[in-house]
């Protein structure tokens, strides 16, 4: 896990946390965005802070977030740390 931590970069811990479902700050932050948006996506609802992100509409990320379930919405948030 330190690994692919590192590769994301974040702490070990930020990244059990977040696989968990739990949105870290260091995460938020990495993504240029507050804990509390993420979190909301990660638990269901698709903020429109997150349409700059993802350059979607609202109501398509809701549709995404949607089909994708709570695991999916974590690992979309993976794979946006990826990009960061």
């Amino acid at each position: 896990m330190n690994g692919m931590a590192s590769k994301l970069g974040i702490a070990t811990d930020s990244l059990e946390e977040l696989l968990t479902g739990k949105v870290p700050d260091q995460v938020a932050s990495k993504l240029s965005t507050s804990s509390e948006v993420l979190q909301e996506f990660v638990d269901g609802v698709a903020s429109p802070v997150l349409i700059w992100t993802i350059g979607a509409t609202v109501e398509d990320l809701q549709r995404l977030r949607d089909r994708l379930g709570r695991e999916g919405a974590i690992g979309l948030v993976v794979g946006l740390l990826t990009r960061s």
